[in-house]
Parts: C-alpha cells; structure tokens; sequence
C-alpha cells in the first residue's frame, strides 16, 4: 500500500507552474539537466529550475556553426533563455503518438520554444556535485563514442555499436532501426541484462585475479555497477538489470540464498518509488515483463545437467530456443499494442541472430575498446574481426527485412481484458509444459484445449468484435497538419483512403546541414501507424484528389507498406518527387491505376458507394497521357460517398470558381435531386476563395469538416467561410481544434467523435 500511496501522490503532482495560455512569453533560468540534443536545424536540451520543474527546450539554429556550439554545452551549467510557453501536444490522432504522455513520463510538462541561439546566455559554471558526477559520464560517453568512430570508419556499423554498447543513438542508421523493429530485434539495441551481466563478470573476474576474495570482489562489483548503470545513460531497462545484479551480489556477498522473482520485485519497487514516472515507459513495461518470463519459465523448463559436453551444449541450445520463445510470447502483448506489428520470422531470426550479437559481438567489440586504450594496433586488429561478423550479421538482418514484409503481421491494439486473459492463458501453458517435461509425457488432452484456447484469443486480437464490418461503418478525418487524409472504413469490411497529408522541409539543395537525420515524413510517422493501429492491413482504394503536396505527400508510404488494390487519380500530370514517388511505388507493385472519369460511381460494398462528381480534369494528350497541368487545385477530384444513406461529399481544393461550374454539370444535378448531403469537408482547408453562399445552399450540409494545420500561415481557415457556415446553422469541426473527427455511420444516422474532447469546434 505505501508503493501505491507514493506512486500516486508522485503522478498527481503534475507541475509546479501555473496554467498558462499556450504562446505565453517566459523568461527561463534553469541548469542544463541532460545533454543538449541535435538534429540538423533543430536542437533541444532539458532545462531545471530553481523549483525542481523540467522544462524542454527547442531551438532553431541558423548556422551550421551553431551545431558545435549546441554540443559543447554541459550538463550543470546554466542557462537563460526568453521563449514562449506552451503544454505538449496530447495525441491529436486516435491511438496516435502522445507527445504530452510521453514528455510526462520524463517529468517534463512544459515545452519552451526559443527564437534561436540569439538570446540564449550560457554561464559554465560547475554545477552541483551530482552534476559534476554526471558531466564526467557525459564527457567519458562522449570518449567512448569517439574511439568507437576511430576503430569502426563504417558509420552505420559505428552508429550501431555507439547505440549497443553506450546507448547513444544519434548516430543509429534509421533505416537499420527500422529492419531491427520489424524483426522485434530492437531488444539487441538496448542496453539491458546481457550488457550488465558482462561488466559484472568482467569487473569481478578482473578483482579475483588481482587477489581479492570472492566477498571483497562481489562488493566492489556491486559498489562499481551504478557507475556503469550512470555511464550507458540509466535507461529503465539498465537500471533495472543493474539493480538486480547488485541485489544479487550483495546477496552472494553475504551468502544469503537469492530467488530471481524476489529480486525482480525489490528493483520494481525500488524503481516506482524513485521514478514512478517510469511505469509508462514502454521499455520499463518490456524489461520487467521479460525478466519475469524468463526467471518463471526458462529454469522450469530446460533445467541443469552436469552431464557431458555434448548434454551441456544440447541444453544450452534448447536454453536459448526456450528463452527466445519466452521473450517473444511474454512481449507479444505489450509489442501488439504500442507497434501494431509482429513478425512470424521474430522467433528463427532472434534464435539465429540475437545470440552472435549476444555472445560475440558484445564481449569482444568491448574488447576492442580496452585494447585501444592500451595498445591501439590490437584493438584495431579485434576491431576487424568484429566487423568481420557484424557485416554478415547486418546483411542476414537486410535479407530477412526485405523478405520479412510478407511475414509481417499487422494487429490492432487489443483491449485490457484480452491482455488479461492473454498472460493467464500463457501461465496455463507454462504449467503444462513443465509438468510434461518433468514426466516426460505430456497430456494431450489439455493441450489440446490449449491450444484451442489459445487460437481462439489469437483470432479475436487479429479479428476483433467491433462495431465495423456489418453493423457500421465510419469516415476519419485524420489530424496530418496542413493536408487531408480521409479513412473509409465500410460496413462490408472494406477500407479505402482518400488523400494521405505532406510534410515540408525548409532544407535547401546547398544546405545539407539543415536536414534531419530521420526526418518526419507523415505517410511513414503518422498515417501507416494509424492504418495498422486501426487494424488496417491492406486498402481496397487509395484516392488521389489531386497531386499537390499536402494531399499526396504521405501516400507513396502508404502504398509501399500496405498492400492497395487499386489508385486512382484526377487524370493530370505534375512534375514533382512526390506525385513520381507515389506513382513508381505503386507501378512497382503492381497497383492498377486509375485516371478518373467524371460520373463513375465505385460499388465500394452493398452499403457503400463513391461516386466521381468531377474528375478533376477529363481531357488528355493525343497519345492518350494524362495531360501535365501544375493548377492541380482547381483539377480536384470532388467524391460523393453514401453509406448506408448518409452521404459525404470531399471536395479537395476546389475554388469558388469550380463550385460555380460543378452547380451546372450534369453528375452535380443528378445527385442533388437525390437530396443535399449530410457531411462536407470543406474545400482547400476552409481557404477565402472557396465554399461559397450557393455552395452551402446547394448541398444543405449539416455538419462540416475543416482539414487545417495548427497556426498555419495562411490564414486557414478564413473567417468569412466560418462566418457562411455559422450562418446557416452548420455544425464546424476542425482538426486543428479537434484533432481527429471520427464519423459513425448506422442505418440513417451518424454520431461525430473527436480526438481532442474539450475542442470548442462542434458547436
């Protein structure tokens, strides 16, 4: 009761400044707490005040000096700074990425963003002695880091292991991340039990050879693990290992007997009491969950033998065949519900390539370093032999992500229940599976129903009783900044995208020092993970309305991740990376493609049908191309979609001009003597020149959907469209206020959701 007490008196003290409206200027004063951060133009570092509170913050530089400067600033010194205040932003998305949760779970629930490095004032002064404790790790890190550049010259084999061995991921290849995520191999690039357990083995067994007892060496190694714990930067799942390998120590220290699951708890405890912050942290979930795995089932089920070597090896294998199923089926829940995905070939690539990194690549690439410090020919001589291996390993992990796509299964985030009956389930199979190894014959009948059981919770995870598919349908307009992205999903089950946002980058040809590491990209950062967090593992129809940026910048993504039937587009050609990139990944996998006609009606499912109002432009070359046409706003695709009688017209970026022709054409008459529509997404973001008087009177909306970025710098939306819509009664939901607007279709009828509950927009 007293952990819960603490647990809950730490998480409802949110911060110590007052609330504020977001743009609140502030003069910050404070003390670097942790090393600054930089990412081409941008950069930030975390900053104390003299009351304790965290704050964050960011800067734009504007020279390619400024990096250097950035990075030489250290933890402890202060810092002053004028900015503006604001709170992070919560998941604007359902199920997206939380930015405030996860801030919140580092103890920071301010951001502060600075004009630049202009009026930014640093005093180098020495700090705390923690500080001073913790620059030092900071500097020797930073050594470290520099050593592992000069042995290793190949820099994605040199990111690799600064982010293995020290936990630096600066310099991680994002694409490399990218394969290890897929395969669920990210677990070799945290620091965690295996790293701990070698620095303890090497650190005593250095101290018995030095003539030490086996007491004096277990206390100095304990009494040495904080300080690597400190080195490797103090990730949950480090200090978790670390506390127990000293827990076990000083149990070992003063011969006390030592049960793994006791200690595994003491460290649980002793961590929530500390930073109970901790209990959202995604990998202080995985540590502790595996861990638990591992301990309650591996010893139960292989056993020990002092048999020959050749048991020995046998037992070792089946150890590590064991332990890697473990981790995986303890995990699967937890990797389900924060990434969407599992890979079927996670198993044979974490029991055939997890080991290597393990065994060899761990112990002997530290190796190498040691050797540098003493005699730098024999640590570059080590430092090939790993390399030697760490290619061959990198190139098995490239094949088997290339190959791995088909094998990569997409699952919805599941409810808590299931989780629930999930570990029970797994306890059950646990218990079989060692009463069957300990009299060597296993009772098929409860495995069978096991197994049964087990099939059954699968499908419901993969096939989930929700309301789509059969009962209703619903049309998401997605929160992707200033864009449109629109998901169908029907009553019959289908999906179909219309439009998939676009990012920017001020990063000009010449300035490459501008240009982010990973740089955010909407298609891959937010609508992939949305589709499979939604459960969406292909589409039936990707619709283009036009090729601008804004509304095809995220597609290509899209349709190189998840497998899309067909594509269609407003039959117009512009010349620009991403209408070519979006085309030569669907051309490449062999996606049928579509130049619009106006009056073409698509039969989405019984209950759903998209109809082609105008095609955006219907006329081609004499050889029969679309032809190229950079007006692409005035050429959108303009659909009108009935579900289940409730109908929603998406009008792209069409101007005031084209609202007036469309009121004439025939496809636009015949649909409104059917009656007005029920939803409008309002055109070009809610911009002056469009959703004209006539317009509104026309269709009759009720409701109206504003697709627009937060303080855009157009002016979107306009206040004279607000003022046409308020007007006429109009109900205006906007994702800049709302974040994502979910629309719930019945027999009839629909219900409107937003993302952002508290929004003004809506009424």
């Amino acid at each position: 009761m007293a952990l819960v007490y603490t647990v809950w008196i730490h998480l409802r003290n949110e911060s110590s400044i007052p609330p504020a409206e977001n743009g609140h200027p502030i003069r910050l004063v404070g003390t670097i707490a942790a090393p600054a951060v930089v990412d081409g133009d941008r950069a930030r570092v975390d900053v104390r005040t003299a009351t304790g509170e965290k704050l964050r913050a960011s800067f734009r530089l504007s020279a390619q000096s400024e990096q250097e400067e950035v990075r030489s600033w250290r933890r402890g010194w202060t810092i002053e700074l004028d900015g503006r205040l604001s709170r992070p932003d919560p998941a604007r998305n359902e199920g997206g990425f939380d930015y405030r949760r996860y801030l919140k779970s580092k103890r920071i629930h301010w951001i502060v963003e600075a004009e630049g490095l202009g009026g930014v004032r640093i005093d180098p002064t020495p700090g705390s002695a923690s500080d001073r404790l913790l620059r030092s790790f900071d500097l020797l890190r930073e050594h470290l880091a520099g050593r592992i550049d000069r042995l290793y010259p190949d820099a994605r084999e040199a990111g690799f292991l600064k982010a293995f061995l020290l936990g630096v991921r600066d310099g991680l290849d994002p694409e490399q991340n990218r394969q290890f995520s897929e395969l669920g191999l990210t677990h070799v690039l945290a620091i965690s039990g295996l790293h701990v357990a070698v620095f303890t083995v090497a650190v005593a067994g250095a101290l018995r050879l030095a003539g030490l007892t086996r007491e004096t060496a277990f206390g100095l190694t304990a009494a040495a693990v904080p300080f690597y714990v400190a080195l490797v930067g103090a990730a949950p799942s480090v200090v978790r290992a670390g506390l127990m390998a000293m827990i076990g120590l000083l149990l070992a220290y003063r011969n006390f007997p030592k049960d793994g699951m006791n200690v595994l708890a003491a460290a649980l405890i002793a961590m929530l009491i500390w930073e109970p912050y901790w209990l959202w942290d995604v990998g202080f979930q995985l540590s502790f969950l595996v861990t638990a795995g591992l301990i309650a089932v591996v010893p139960k089920i292989v056993g020990r033998t002092e048999a020959s070597w050749g048991r020995r090896l046998a037992n070792a294998a089946l150890g590590t065949v064991v332990a890697t199923v473990t981790a995986q089926a303890v995990s699967f829940p937890i990797v389900i519900y924060y990434f969407n995905q599992f890979s079927l070939l996670s198993v044979p690539v974490n029991i055939v390539v997890a080991p290597v990194f393990s065994f060899w690549t761990l112990p002997v690439s530290t190796l190498s370093l040691a050797a540098d410090a003493v005699h730098p020919a024999t640590g570059r001589a080590i430092a090939l032999a790993v390399s030697a291996v760490d290619r061959a390993l990198f190139a098995a992990v490239e094949w088997a992500a290339e190959r791995g796509k088909t094998w990569l299964t997409v699952w919805p985030s599941p409810p808590a229940w299931w989780t629930a009956f999930y570990f029970v389930w797994l306890a059950f199979v646990v218990r079989t599976a060692k009463a069957g190894a300990e009299r060597r014959n296993f009772d098929r009948l409860t495995a069978a129903v096991l197994a049964l059981v087990g099939i059954s919770l699968l499908s419901v995870a993969y096939f989930p009783p929700n309301s789509i598919g059969g009962f209703r349908g619903e049309v998401r307009f997605l929160d992707v900044g200033q864009g449109d992205a629109v998901l169908i999903r029907t009553p019959g089950g289908k999906a179909v995208l219309v439009d998939g946002g676009g990012s920017f980058s001020t990063a000009g040809a010449q300035e490459e020092w501008r240009k982010r590491r990973d740089p955010f990209e909407i298609g891959r950062d937010v609508v992939v993970p949305l589709l499979k967090k939604r459960g969406v593992r292909s589409l039936d129809l990707v619709a283009a309305t036009h090729l601008e940026l804004d509304h095809i910048g995220g597609l290509a993504s899209v349709v190189e991740d998840i497998p899309v039937s067909a594509l269609l587009f407003n039959a117009t050609w512009k010349e620009s990376e991403p209408a070519e990139r979006l085309f030569r990944a669907a051309l490449g996998r062999g996606v049928p493609v579509y130049a619009a006609e106006s009056g073409t009606v698509w039969r989405i499912d019984p209950y759903t049908s998209l109809a082609l109002l105008d095609a955006g432009f219907d006329g081609k070359t004499a050889d029969g191309l679309p032809a190229e046409n950079r007006g692409q706003n005035r050429h959108s695709l303009v659909l009108l979609l009935t579900m289940r009688d409730v109908r929603f017209l998406l009008t792209g970026d069409i101007g005031a001009q084209e609202e007036a022709e469309l009121l004439s054409s025939p496809h636009v008459l015949g649909a409104l003597a059917a009656g007005g529509v029920d939803v409008l997404k309002i055109a070009h973001h809610g911009s002056r020149g469009s959703t004209s008087a006539a317009w509104l009177d026309a269709w009759r909306p009720a409701d109206a959907v504003i697709s627009v970025g937060r303080r855009n710098p157009y002016g979107h939306p306009h206040p004279d469209v607000l003022s046409r819509l308020a007007e006429r009664g109009i109900r205006i939901w906007r994702t800049d206020l709302d974040g994502e607007i979910a629309v719930f279709v019945g027999p009839g009828r629909y219900t409107v959701r937003t993302t952002i509950a508290d929004s003004p927009a809506g009424t």
